[in-house]
């Protein structure tokens, strides 16, 4: 019976060993991502689809004409899904793309662990980047109200 014990509260061992015991996680990696655009002027879009991998027609005209108001185009971004690849954090996105702006349209975003994330529309700044949160592109495609604190943040982020 003391050895299903032992096997099943690994933190008993440290009763038997003198040698500190160390729990080893794994973690994730991402050395490069599927992504639309060129990056051309540093500036990550990033939206939260996990059943397929890439945005729909809609939420893409929607996005573009988004960007078109602050003086952007397609290629000027790095449109990436975060439902591709869970577990990544903001610092992995930095490191692959290097941004100096970055707008999240989504709704879980715990993983990229930046805390100033937690609220909607308030631009800020995180890992050397500027940062706008929002709700996913869906939602704000059918609300109003969110379309208006949408381009309110985004005239802050972007001087317009």
């Amino acid at each position: 019976m003391s050895k299903t014990y032992l096997a099943n509260h690994p933190s008993s061992m440290g009763f038997i060993f003198n040698e500190p015991i160390f729990k080893i996680t794994e973690t994730k990696s991402f050395d490069s991502f599927d992504y639309e655009g060129d990056n051309n002027k540093y500036v990550l879009v990033l939206y939260s689809n996990e059943q397929g991998k890439s945005i729909s027609h809609p939420q893409r005209d929607f996005l573009l004409k988004i960007l078109g108001a602050v003086g952007l185009k397609a290629e000027d971004v790095a449109l990436v899904n975060l439902g591709a690849y869970p577990g990544v954090t903001a610092l992995d996105l930095k490191k692959f793309f290097s941004p100096s702006k970055m707008l999240v349209f989504a709704e879980d975003v715990s993983s990229l662990g930046v805390p100033q994330l937690e609220k909607h529309y308030m631009p800020t700044s995180a890992a050397s980047m500027k940062v706008v949160r929002s709700h996913s592109i869906e939602n704000i495609l059918h609300n109003v109200d969110s379309k208006k604190l949408l381009w309110t943040a985004l005239k802050q982020l972007f001087n317009v």
